[in-house]
C-alpha cells in the first residue's frame, strides 16, 4: 500500500466510527457532536481539533485533510479520534480551571497529559512518523 499525507473519505468514515465508539464509551452521549472532514477552522495546523460550548453541550469534531509529514494510518486516524472526544471529556473541567484565572499554557498541559496518559492505556505507545 502506497504511503500517504493526505485523509480520504474512507479515513473520515474510520475517524468518525472511532469516535462516536468512545463518546459511547466514555459517557459522553449528553454532546451533541457533529463531525467535519477539511482543514481546521482556526487555521492551525494540527491533525483533527475539536471545539465546544460547555454551557450547550454542543461541540464538533474535525479530521484534516493535509497531514504533511505525517503518513496517515488507519491507527494514527483512530488515535486522533480517541484524543479529540478527551477533549469533550475534559471540557467541564477546562472551563472551570480557567474561570479560575489558571494559565492557559499550563492547563492545556495538563489537560494533555491525562490524554496522552488514557491514549498509552488504550492504544499502547504511539510513533506518528
Amino acid at each position: 500500500m502506497m504511503e500517504t499525507t493526505k485523509t480520504t473519505a474512507r479515513h473520515f468514515v474510520v475517524f468518525k466510527r472511532e469516535a462516536e465508539k468512545w463518546i459511547g464509551r466514555l459517557g459522553l452521549r449528553d454532546w451533541r457532536i457533529n463531525f467535519y472532514h477539511g482543514e481546521c477552522p482556526d487555521g492551525g495546523d494540527p491533525l483533527a481539533w475539536y471545539a465546544c460550548k460547555v454551557c450547550n453541550r454542543v461541540g464538533e469534531i474535525g479530521l484534516t485533510v493535509n497531514w504533511a509529514p505525517h503518513v496517515v494510518t488507519d491507527r494514527r486516524v483512530r488515535l486522533r479520534a480517541f484524543h479529540e472526544v478527551c477533549h469533550f471529556l475534559l471540557a467541564t473541567l477546562e472551563g472551570i480551571a480557567v474561570r479560575r484565572e489558571f494559565i492557559d499554557m499550563e492547563l492545556d498541559r495538563e489537560v494533555h497529559i491525562v490524554i496522552r496518559r488514557l491514549e498509552n492505556l488504550f492504544f499502547g505507545k504511539v510513533k506518528m512518523r
